[in-house]
């Protein structure tokens, strides 16, 4: 049997068939399993850098992917607590403030490196406001880096806020416009807490780490036929199945 929703006791599925049935199915007319073909997977995510807030975003000139990235994590926190009344032991729960995290992973390589790429929006706009020393490859401990590689976290030039927006696609085709677009959130006001790079004498590759804090998470509406969806702000949940 298939299991459908449960609406009452009566359509509890307590006889489905775990060995020949899926829990979630995705298949086509033709009774074809289409996982593979509806998951969102690390080929169908990208990645974008832009300025701090949505409003300012575009995707011309503004917005530029992130490239040779190999590890992304998001955390959000809303400092759930639970408290309690005299005369009972029944729980009640109460949220605090929303607090955003954001850790990328990416090899290092003769291009920009994550600061540099994440902050370059930012920056650029702040270019003629910034002292000479705090300018990447002045001879100064104040710049972020003397050319792609930006290591001194401790530098003005690292500071200023920056956004990043995130494409969610499928591998499926809509016949029109290749994969399917199923979501976009734009995470607003971010700013660098923390970096690292590590290597060793058996691996190929040099891995640098940057962690983010950020503002808000703003769902971007999703134009499945439009591959430069207008960038519309919604503040209430999500824009598609993503929330």
């Amino acid at each position: 049997m298939t299991i459908g929703v449960v609406a009452d006791r009566g359509g509890l599925a307590s006889s489905w068939d775990w060995k020949a049935e899926y829990v979630k199915r995705f298949e086509s007319g033709n009774g074809y399993e289409l996982f593979s073909q509806e998951s969102i997977t690390p080929d169908t995510m990208l990645i974008l850098a832009g300025p701090p807030r949505l409003k300012d975003a575009g995707f011309t000139d503004v917005l530029h992917p992130l490239g040779l990235i190999t590890d992304v994590s998001y955390q959000a926190d809303n400092k759930l607590r639970p408290v309690w009344e005299i005369g009972t032991d029944r729980t009640f729960f109460t949220r605090g403030k929303t607090s955003h995290m954001m850790n990328i992973g990416a090899m290092l390589a003769n291009t920009d490196s994550l600061m540099k790429a994440l902050t370059k929006e930012s920056y650029d706009k702040l270019e003629g406001e910034t002292d000479d020393e705090y300018k990447p490859g002045s001879a100064s401990n104040r710049s972020p880096g003397s050319g792609n590689i930006w290591t001194n976290l401790a530098s003005q030039s690292t500071s200023v806020p920056f956004g990043i927006l995130l494409m969610f696609k499928t591998k499926s085709h809509d016949g029109r416009n290749g994969p399917s677009a199923i979501d976009q959130v734009y995470l607003e006001h971010c700013h660098l807490s923390s970096f690292s790079f590590q290597t060793n004498a058996s691996a190929v590759t040099v891995q640098e780490n940057v962690s983010i804090m950020f503002d808000r998470a703003v769902p971007v509406d999703v134009e499945a036929h439009d591959p430069y969806p207008p960038l519309e702000a919604s503040l209430d949940g999500g824009s598609g199945n993503i929330a």
